[in-house]
C-alpha cells in the first residue's frame, strides 16, 4: 500500500498510542504527497496566506478529509525540533490569525451539498477551534487504490467548480496536462475519492 499522505505532526495532536491514524488537524510542519495527489490535493491554496499562515494548512486538511480519509499515514517515531524554528514573527511578515471562522467559510462552499462529501462540510462546520481542530475521524490506509489520482469526473460532480479552490485545481490540471498526466496515470488508474463519511464533534 501506498498512502497518498505522510506526515508527522505535534505530540499533543497525535493518539500517542497508534501508528497509523491522527486527528483531522495535520501539523504543516513535515507532509509528504504521493505523485497522484497533484492536481487534487497540490498545489496548495494560497488564497488567504495574507490573512494567515496557517489557513493553508486547515484547507489542506480539509481535502484530505474529503478526499483521502483512508490514504493517510501518520508516524509519531519521527521527531521535529522546533528549537531553530525561525518564522520572523517580530516584524509581521508573517501573519498569523486565529479567526478560523475565516477560512472556516471559505471552505464551507468547496463541496457540493447532499454528495459525498457532506461529511466533510460537516466537519468545517463544527462549532468550535477545538472540536473541528482536533475532531477525530477514522484515518487508517485500508484501502489498496488510495495512491491513485481522483479523476477529473469525480471532482466536477462532487466539488463546487465555482469555488477558487476547485477552480485551481482544474486549472493546474488543464494547463500542466503533458506533465502531470503522466505522474498520474503511467501505473495508477483514476478513481473516485474516499472521504471522510461522519464526523463526531463531541
Amino acid at each position: 500500500k501506498q498512502p497518498a499522505v505522510g506526515y508527522i505532526t505535534d505530540a499533543k495532536d497525535f493518539q500517542k498510542d497508534r501508528k497509523l491514524g491522527a486527528p483531522f488537524n495535520i501539523d504543516a510542519i513535515l507532509n509528504a504527497f504521493h505523485r497522484t495527489t497533484i492536481g487534487s490535493l497540490l498545489p496548495y491554496d494560497t488564497t488567504m496566506d495574507e490573512q494567515s499562515i496557517y489557513f493553508s494548512q486547515y484547507i489542506m486538511n480539509v481535502a484530505v478529509a474529503a478526499m483521502f480519509a483512508s490514504g493517510r499515514i501518520g508516524n509519531n517515531d519521527l521527531k521535529f525540533n522546533e528549537t531553530f524554528n525561525y518564522h520572523n514573527k517580530g516584524n509581521g511578515k508573517y501573519r498569523r490569525s486565529c479567526k478560523w471562522s475565516l477560512v472556516k467559510k471559505y471552505m464551507d462552499t468547496a463541496f457540493n451539498r447532499g454528495t459525498p462529501m457532506q461529511a466533510a462540510i460537516d466537519l468545517v462546520n463544527c462549532d468550535s477551534l477545538k472540536n473541528s481542530k482536533y475532531c477525530q475521524y477514522k484515518a487508517c490506509m485500508t484501502k489498496q487504490s488510495m495512491s491513485s489520482a481522483i479523476s477529473e469526473d469525480w471532482i466536477n460532480h462532487n466539488m463546487n467548480v465555482g469555488h477558487p479552490f476547485v477552480r485551481q485545481r482544474l486549472l493546474f490540471l488543464q494547463e500542466h496536462a503533458d506533465f502531470v498526466k503522466p505522474l498520474q496515470f503511467s501505473v495508477f488508474r483514476a478513481i473516485s475519492a474516499d472521504p471522510i463519511t461522519n464526523v463526531s464533534c463531541n
